[in-house]
């Protein structure tokens, strides 16, 4: 982390250990980022992963770029030559870090983490994250500061659970079981507990 490893770029074999460490499999999806397109590491990573059987995208500043050969997915950022000559982290990289803040956003509201457009997965352990939950738990929710504060200092400022249980009326229990039944997606939460009342009120 603290020392420089540029001589690890220049081999695919180092590549192709981290994807083998990483037990990569068809279920995962492998980036490959290199502004030139042609970096050994990149190529030997998207190789391997491929070979494993998964999803793999390449992203890219260069449209000729050799790792697209190994890529499902392209993404090429079109920047033209940089002011400084060679240094990828001007242009090339700010184009990349776009991109990659794009995905991982993606990412995150695919996976429940953000709900409306509100981030709710987040643990509120300072003053300001525990403003900012009470805040979340308003706006979703139409409570006021008092009832939103008390309501998350019942749940140990769980932000999902609050929302569910001001919703719909659920105890903080029912409101876990239904995060959990949902794999943590809020949205499908606030429908599984509708499910889990029904059932409770049939047995």
């Amino acid at each position: 982390m603290y020392g420089p490893s540029e001589m690890a770029e220049d081999r695919e074999s180092n590549g192709v250990k981290v994807i083998a460490k990483y037990k990569v499999c068809r279920v995962d999806t492998v980036l490959g980022i290199s502004a030139s397109g042609r970096t050994p590491y990149v190529i030997g990573a998207l190789k391997e992963a491929k070979k494993r059987g998964a999803t793999t995208v390449a992203i890219t500043v260069n449209p000729d770029a050799k790792i697209s050969k190994y890529a499902d997915i392209v993404i090429c950022t079109v920047v033209g030559p940089e002011v400084i000559a060679g240094s990828t982290r001007m242009k090339a990289g700010t184009a990349q870090k776009i991109v990659l803040t794009m995905l991982s956003t993606t990412v995150m509201v695919k996976l429940g983490m953000v709900y409306s457009n509100l981030m709710v997965s987040f643990r509120p352990i300072s003053f300001k994250l525990r403003e900012r939950a009470k805040r979340i738990v308003m706006v979703e929710t139409g409570a006021g500061y008092e009832e939103a504060s008390k309501v998350l200092e019942a749940t140990d400022y769980d932000v999902k659970a609050s929302i569910i249980m001001l919703k719909t009326g659920a105890d903080y229990e029912l409101a876990k079981e239904a995060l959990k039944e949902a794999n943590g997606n809020l949205e499908k939460a606030l429908t599984a507990v509708v499910e889990l009342k029904n059932r409770m009120q049939t047995t």
